[in-house]
C-alpha cells in the first residue's frame, strides 16, 4: 500500500475543512468525509516506506520545525478523468523549504517517491474531494462562498498515513505543540 507523509492543521481549521468535506458530500463526493483522513498538506507520497527510518526521520524533522499558519486563499480543481477539488495556500518561501527539506531527507530513505510531489513539481493543496460528479461543478462558486476564503490554518504535525483504506500510522507534533 502507498503511504503519504501529511501535514496536519490545529483542531479549529480541521473542523472547519471538515464542514467543506460535508458540504461537497451533499453533492455526492463523500470519498473524504467517509475516508478516514484528517485535513491535511501532503508532503511526499511513496510506494512503500522502511517504517521505523521513515518515523525516526519525522520524529526529528517535527522537533526542529516549530507550527506555523497557513492561509488557504484559493479553491482550485486538478482536472482529469477524476478530477481533485482543493484548497490552495498561498505558497512562501518557508513552505517551499520546509517541503524540500523533508523530502530530501525521505528521498534517501525511499527510492520509490511519487514525482508530483518532488520538490519542483510539488503544488501544495488541501483536498476537498476526489470524486465530485462532473455535473456538480457549477456548483462550486457556492462552496467557494461557504468557504469564507481565506481561511488561515495553523499547522501542527506531521504524521505518516497509509491508504485506501487510510490508516494513520504514526504523528509527531511540531516544535511547541
Amino acid at each position: 500500500m502507498p503511504h503519504a507523509i501529511e501535514l496536519f492543521f490545529d483542531d479549529t481549521s480541521d473542523l472547519r475543512i471538515r464542514d467543506l468535506w460535508d458540504r461537497l458530500a451533499e453533492l455526492g463526493a463523500t470519498y473524504m468525509r467517509d475516508s478516514g483522513a484528517r485535513p491535511h498538506l501532503t508532503l511526499a507520497v511513496c510506494d512503500s516506506i522502511d517504517f521505523p527510518a521513515a518515523r525516526h526521520l519525522l520524529d526529528r524533522f517535527a522537533e526542529t520545525i516549530a507550527g506555523f499558519p497557513l492561509t488557504f486563499s484559493a479553491i482550485g480543481i486538478f482536472p482529469g478523468e477524476t478530477p481533485v477539488v482543493f484548497l490552495a495556500p498561498k505558497v512562501t518561501p518557508a513552505l517551499l523549504d520546509l517541503h524540500a527539506e523533508f523530502h530530501t531527507g525521505l528521498a534517501a530513505l525511499t527510492p520509490n517517491l511519487w514525482p508530483h510531489y518532488a520538490p519542483a513539481r510539488w503544488m501544495p493543496h488541501c483536498t476537498l474531494a476526489m470524486d465530485l460528479p462532473r455535473g456538480q461543478f457549477a456548483r462550486l462558486p457556492a462552496l467557494t462562498d461557504a468557504a469564507a476564503l481565506p481561511i488561515t490554518v495553523e499547522a501542527v504535525s506531521l504524521g505518516i498515513v497509509e491508504f485506501r483504506p487510510v490508516k494513520l500510522l504514526h504523528s509527531a507534533g511540531l516544535a511547541g505543540n
